[in-house]
């Protein structure tokens, strides 16, 4: 599943964050791509990044975020980034996971490994408005 989340909030008792969990459950998602973030991870304090934010949602997670990070003046609050959350079982399958190589917070990916088969996903951002 991909979803525009116009903003994660910094927040983690936030309801937003609480809606992306029940999202996930309810559908059965086990990846979902998020665009525009719109956090500069690097900025914010340990409790409030991905990782720690969905860690006890899932028998287990993993958490790819991206942002730009060529922006010195930027806060935490910064348009644009994506996200690609795996969970439970798919976790076991990674075999890497990635950013856009100009660290500008366009895309994220994550490839998982089935037996003698890669795949590859990608969460994309188009836009910073």
């Amino acid at each position: 599943m991909f979803k525009n989340i116009s903003s994660l909030p910094v927040d983690v008792n936030n309801p937003k964050n609480d809606s992306i969990k029940e999202t996930m459950i309810t559908h059965n998602i086990d990846i979902m791509g998020l665009c525009k973030t719109n956090i500069a991870w690097h900025k914010a304090p340990g409790h409030m990044q991905m990782g720690e934010r969905t860690a006890e949602w899932f028998e287990a997670c993993h958490v790819s975020v991206v942002w730009n990070q060529t922006d010195p003046l930027t806060m935490v609050n910064q348009f644009g980034g994506v996200a690609l959350i795996s969970t439970n079982k798919i976790v076991y399958h990674i075999k890497s996971s990635g950013a856009d190589p100009w660290g500008l917070g366009c895309w994220a990916w994550t490839l998982y490994q089935e037996k003698m088969a890669n795949t590859p996903v990608w969460s994309f951002a188009t836009g910073h408005s």
